[in-house]
């Protein structure tokens, strides 16, 4: 299976932050280091998070697109919160279970590249 280039992977990853007003700078800023160099990894880490607003969109619509409110959680308790506002908990609970799923994702799928890294990069403003 031919592996997706830089450019390829930069453009997903940028449609999906500008939904938020946001670059492919503001969401690898969102994605463990340790995934940025394979294509796979990204996707795979993206594919399972939502990108999730501290305060909500719907209570605070001048937030909406403030990357200091967002963080990659997943689905689940994102969506069950609804419009109320994340605890300190469960920012925290959000970013450690980030950093836990990419670690799982760095181990599973063995396609690192520095080239691919160094490719991705030379998107980022």
């Amino acid at each position: 299976m031919a592996t997706m280039t830089a450019e390829a992977c930069a453009d997903i990853l940028t449609q999906r932050a500008a939904l938020h007003g946001g670059t492919l700078g503001d969401i690898l800023n969102e994605t463990p280091v340790c995934l940025w160099d394979s294509p796979d990894e990204l996707l795979t880490f993206w594919e399972g998070k939502d990108l999730s607003h501290i305060k909500s969109q719907s209570l605070y619509p001048e937030l909406a697109q403030d990357w200091d409110n967002i963080v990659p959680e997943d689905p689940g308790p994102n969506r069950a919160r609804g419009s109320d506002t994340m605890t300190d908990t469960e920012v925290d609970i959000a970013l450690l279970d980030g950093v836990v799923d990419a670690e799982f994702i760095d181990i599973e799928i063995s396609n690192d590249s520095v080239e691919f890294l160094d490719a991705l990069l030379t998107y980022v403003d």
